[in-house]
């Protein structure tokens, strides 16, 4: 049967892990965004050289004045001389009719003179590198409230922080169930999962072909953590105590 100090260390781990799910989900976008504007991935698309070298080339060019039009003004008048209609030079022959305007490139590439918007690219690995991180954050965190409470505890019950671990992960392991048997196709049961598994989120999104393993394997990392902890917290108050027996006056002997 499961003690009462037991259920009550049970509800602290599951109030110390629904507060740092709810920290890790507001603020790991803005560390992940951090993260790809230091792995170089924000960037802006700047022109091929060799278009951007055409259009220096035909600036640096002397403007050429259009054909006739230099003649017209030096020659003196003189009358018209009307050509027959049958050797007229058909229309667009010699000088082919130029589109008035130019349709954007539909493939994305940047024109002469043109700078397209910055995109954010996803880099895998940096956010995979991230996901570990803060994965052994969140768990050394766990172990430290673990240990707290061992040293606290009056009771030696050895497997006290494995159980209330097991007993705080409930709710993950529901959520997860749950989510495996929609097929993660229900939108709220998908957003409230990433929510309590924020702490891992960044690991599973890497990987969302086996997101849902993932999570399985995940799981059992926050009991673990807790039992280890709360064998810690027996130790140092173990060692503590010895210490003092050992540092306190002895008695006189009459």
């Amino acid at each position: 049967m499961i003690k009462s100090s037991t259920w009550k260390l049970s509800m602290n781990f599951l109030a110390t892990h629904a507060v740092l799910a709810i920290a890790f989900f507001a603020f790991l976008p803005a560390v992940l965004g951090l993260v790809n504007l230091l792995s170089g991935n924000l960037g802006t698309s700047t022109p091929p050289a060799d278009m951007s070298q055409q259009q220096g080339d035909a600036d640096q060019q002397p403007a050429q004045q259009q054909p006739g039009a230099g003649d017209n003004a030096a020659q003196p008048d003189t009358p018209d001389i009307q050509q027959p209609v049958g050797e007229q030079p058909e229309s667009g022959a010699d000088n082919p009719a130029q589109p008035e305007n130019t349709l954007p490139d539909q493939a994305g590439t940047a024109q002469p003179g043109e700078v397209l918007p910055a995109e954010v690219e996803r880099n895998l690995t940096a956010e995979f590198i991230a996901g570990l991180i803060t994965g052994a954050l969140y768990l050394f965190i766990m172990v430290l409230v673990a240990q707290g409470s061992g040293f606290a505890d009056r009771e030696r019950i050895l497997y006290n922080g494995f159980i209330a671990g097991a007993i705080a992960s409930i709710p993950g392991l529901v959520l997860t169930i749950i989510l495996t048997v929609s097929g993660g196709d229900v939108a709220w049961i998908k957003a409230v999962h990433r929510i309590w598994m924020s702490p891992y989120i960044e690991i599973y999104s890497t990987h969302e072909d086996i997101m849902i393993a993932l999570a399985y394997v995940t799981l059992p990392l926050m009991p673990i953590a807790t039992g280890i902890g709360y064998l810690r917290g027996i130790k140092k108050k173990d060692e503590l105590v010895a210490k003092l027996k050992a540092t306190a006056p002895k008695p006189d002997k009459i």
